[in-house]
């Protein structure tokens, strides 16, 4: 009996949230399959000046896809965390994670694996 009644709390215990009283809480995670969310689509490039042609620093994204010279991306799966988006795309029948992060309406920061992250701007 008395080996029973301390099983319980000790299994209690590992479900208990771990860390500081003052830690924060990771965001929640919202996954949306296949769709980008409004606030990241659009044409965005990494300087004006590439807003201007097509070409490799210029990146078209809608709903679905993710464009920009050379380079084609299928949308597989949207993750959402907080003001950040990780979208996980098909191209060329390899996958590819490329993660955006918002500075401001006009701003976001992009990743994608073999390059450093880098800014992209709002093309008007």
């Amino acid at each position: 009996m008395r080996l029973t009644a301390l099983a319980l709390p000790l299994s209690l215990a590992a479900c208990a949230p771990q860390g500081d009283a003052g830690e924060t809480q990771p965001a929640t995670t919202e996954v949306q399959s296949h769709v980008i969310p409004l606030e990241y689509r659009g044409r965005w490039a990494e300087s004006v000046a590439a807003c201007l042609s097509h070409n490799t620093r210029r990146y078209e994204i809608s709903a679905g896809t993710v464009d920009r010279e050379g380079f084609h991306g299928e949308v597989e799966e949207v993750e959402i965390t907080g003001n950040s988006a990780t979208i996980s795309l098909t191209a060329d029948g390899a996958p590819v994670d490329f993660a955006l992060s918002h500075i401001d309406d006009n701003t976001i920061r992009a990743r994608y694996p073999g390059r450093a992250p880098f800014t992209l701007a709002r093309c008007r």
